[in-house]
């Protein structure tokens, strides 16, 4: 829903007319900056924690990886840029090492914080998920630090070793265990997003350029179309 706010405001054109969406989004993050990110242990890692019954759970999926691409891509003129690429480098860092924490290289589904300091929770398993590569990317292409491109190869040559078998690449029943067992299954989003992903961040910029095309969730490239009405009007506008 979040990513929607704000991926439904690009693929107008940011225009005056889709700011509605635009305002909505801005009002999402803030609250979520403010109450559920919080700095890791290590130098410039952050994570976003979750909120259930009225608590704060110190646990992030990898699913939620994808925050600091979100973030990366609204914060093109925005009055809160500054800090939304601060928070964006941070949560790619986070998700980064959770890789590189692994025997295998390979993040496991979720980790837990306590004081700060991550550590593998519950689920070890790994099923090829795109987000921590999908934010690798758009740091990529937002800064041109290459390091950005060194950590997306390293997890590649990390995916190669673990993935990959005579028939296909297939997900890892326990990243704790070197070699893991496989799950002996290919994720239709490991070709559609994560793949994509990687080969974006090594090709030229201006393919899939971001001013031009807004990536679905599922990593579809759209069309950016400038639009002068939609159905959500801005917060002003009473």
């Amino acid at each position: 829903w979040y990513e929607y706010l704000l991926k439904v405001w690009v693929v107008g054109g940011r225009t005056p007319a889709m700011q509605g969406w635009h305002d909505e989004w801005e009002e999402s993050m803030q609250v979520m900056i403010k109450k559920l990110v919080f700095d890791g242990a290590e130098e410039g890692t952050m994570y976003v924690a979750e909120y259930v019954n009225r608590k704060v759970i110190h646990k992030m999926d990898h699913l939620a990886c994808f925050v600091g691409g979100m973030l990366v891509l609204g914060a093109k003129g925005s009055p809160n840029e500054q800090e939304y690429m601060r928070v964006a480098a941070g949560i790619t860092k986070t998700c980064y090492h959770m890789y590189t924490m692994t025997p295998t290289g390979i993040a496991p589904e979720l980790v837990n914080f306590r004081a700060g300091k991550m550590y593998i929770g519950g689920a070890h398993y790994n099923i090829q998920r795109p987000e921590a590569i999908e934010s690798i990317f758009y740091m990529f292409r937002k800064t041109g630090d290459p390091k950005y491109r060194d950590w997306a190869w390293e997890i590649f040559n990390s995916m190669v070793k673990q993935y990959k078998k005579p028939t296909g690449w297939v997900g890892i029943r326990d990243v704790r265990t070197n070699p893991s067992p496989p799950d002996n299954l290919m994720q239709s989003f490991f070709l559609a997003e994560t793949l994509k992903y990687l080969y974006l961040i090594f090709c030229d910029s201006d393919v899939i350029h971001l001013d031009e095309w807004v990536f679905n969730t599922e990593a579809h490239p759209i069309k950016v179309v400038i639009r002068d009405s939609t159905l959500v009007g801005r917060r002003d506008d009473g």
